[in-house]
């Protein structure tokens, strides 16, 4: 084995944005678990707290950057380079013994207790390379674990890392889900030809997409390519009415396709049909936790099925703006035979009034399907009864999601996209704040956990209000360049 390279295999296999992401992501949380450590008085809660952000950042790092070197051992296997997969192998066990043993031993020179500190890290490295390397239709259900956890914690009694039943549950399933890493890593050893398009295929293979001037699978959603792989009956059928010159709205929406495209009645079931299927299964389980549970079923309703409600919705409405901007990135970065066609198309009028149809025509259904998930997010707040300080963190959350569309669309179509270091810090800075208004009004519903939850909220504001700042240049400045430029379907050449 070359040692060398088996500490150079996760910065080799990474691209450069993901590298500096991921790991300004884990600093940020490292020096967060060391102030928790520091300025809390509370010893037991501030090791509990320093293990969840610190376990946080290990999920993230695992699933979005380690888990890149099985990119590179499935190359080793069809160059036919020799012992570089099993370098590999040595690799990812070096850093995850690494990753597991390094927390334990700190926080339990503080007073934690190792063992258990040690699979709580454990399992969130086995998580993260799961939600990385399984098929891509458990990454939804997976996502949504954290939110699930902490209302579950309220409703069902599961042993935390400081209670001594803890291990009873903790130490096997660290190792069905290290049994299961490893026939995973088999099986895809073993498969030739990566379908990276198949939902059958694990989400790493998005990541070797995402790197200069590339969006991954953000880029390919709702794209005829991928639209074209459903079976027949799967696909929506396109509502052809009112289009033509005299409707330059819906004719710029045919145009554009994909989820632009408008649909009959059937074709909106089918579309529904589609996404319900991951609402039917946590419905199932909030169901079966309810009914056999020490609250009722509305308690359960409340503490498990609105904070997953809120994760949906929150990065629902984040998702929208990321597959849209995307989608137009793309398709605007380069001269292709798709913008010269929607300039002709006939009906438009002049150079004005076909910017103002496209951005008609561009914003007006996702900022609506954002509006009502910023809607349906507010309202489970003010059901819960929290504080007007939560309140406003979520609706600053949601209202910089929604105002992300406009502001880099117009910079896109404008002719001056933003650069990769923006689109580096802005992936940074969303990952953090959205997760923090995920679980920001749960944790307000119990006073003995963060009983200063209002300040963390108003700190998280305003980092909101900055951004929001941000994005109101972005969009002035677009707006200018637009104004400026001759035609709105015009490639950008940088």
């Amino acid at each position: 084995m070359n040692f060398s390279l088996i500490l150079k295999a996760p910065w080799r296999s990474a691209r450069a944005p993901v590298r500096w992401v991921m790991c300004s992501f884990f600093v940020l949380l490292l020096i967060a678990a060391a102030c928790i450590l520091i300025f809390n008085k509370n010893k037991e809660g501030a090791i509990t707290d320093a293990i969840g952000a610190i376990g946080f950042g290990m999920v993230y790092v695992w699933a979005f950057f380690v888990s890149h070197m099985l990119l590179m051992a499935m190359d080793a296997r069809d160059l036919r380079i020799p012992q570089l997969p099993t370098n590999i192998v040595a690799s990812l066990v070096l850093y995850a013994a690494l990753c597991i043993a390094l927390p334990a031993i700190a926080l339990s020179l503080l007073g934690g207790h190792a063992l258990a500190i040690a699979v709580v890290m454990a399992l969130c490295v086995l998580g993260g390379l799961l939600f990385a390397w399984l098929p891509r239709y458990f990454a939804s259900p997976m996502g949504l674990l954290p939110a699930l956890m902490i209302g579950a914690r309220r409703v069902v009694d599961i042993p935390g890392p400081s209670q001594p039943e803890f291990l009873s549950w903790a130490l096997p399933l660290t190792l069905v889900l290290a049994l299961l890493i490893a026939y995973r890593w088999r099986q895809l050893m073993r498969t030739h030809g990566m379908l990276q398009q198949s939902m059958r295929s694990p989400m790493v293979m998005q990541f070797r997409r995402i790197g200069e001037n590339s969006w991954g699978t953000f880029g390919t959603a709702f794209s005829k390519e991928t639209l074209s792989q459903q079976p027949a009956w799967m696909l929506a059928k396109a509502d052809l009415r009112k289009v033509g010159p005299n409707a330059p709205l819906q004719t710029i929406r045919v145009a554009l396709g994909g989820f632009y495209m408008p649909k009959t009645w059937r074709g909106l079931l089918l579309t529904a049909a589609q996404f319900s299927f991951l609402l039917i299964i946590l419905a199932a389980v909030v169901l079966m936790i309810g009914l056999d549970s020490k609250v009722s079923l509305s308690g359960a309703l409340t503490h498990i099925a609105l904070p997953l409600g809120a994760s949906l919705a929150i990065y629902g409405t984040a998702l929208i703006s990321i597959v849209t901007i995307a989608r137009f990135s793309q398709r605007w970065r380069k001269t292709n035979t798709e913008l010269p066609l929607l300039a002709l198309m006939p009906g438009l009028g002049d150079a004005a009034k076909v910017k103002r149809e496209f951005l008609r025509a561009s914003l007006s259904l996702p900022m609506r399907w954002q509006i009502g998930l910023a809607v349906a997010m507010i309202a489970g707040a003010l059901y819960l009864h929290v504080d007007a300080a939560i309140i406003v963190s979520i609706a600053a959350a949601q209202l910089c999601s929604v105002a992300l569309l406009p502001a880099v669309l117009l910079r896109v179509i404008g002719g001056r996209p933003p650069q990769a270091w923006m689109f580096v810090v802005g992936t940074l800075m969303m990952i953090v704040l959205l997760n923090a208004g995920c679980v920001l009004p749960v944790l307000a519903k119990d006073d003995s956990l963060h009983p200063n939850i209002d300040y963390v909220a108003l700190a998280v504001t305003a980092v909101w209000a900055v951004m929001g700042l941000v994005m109101v240049y972005l969009g002035r400045t677009g707006w200018r360049s637009l104004q400026h430029r001759p035609h709105a379907f015009l490639a950008n050449q940088n």
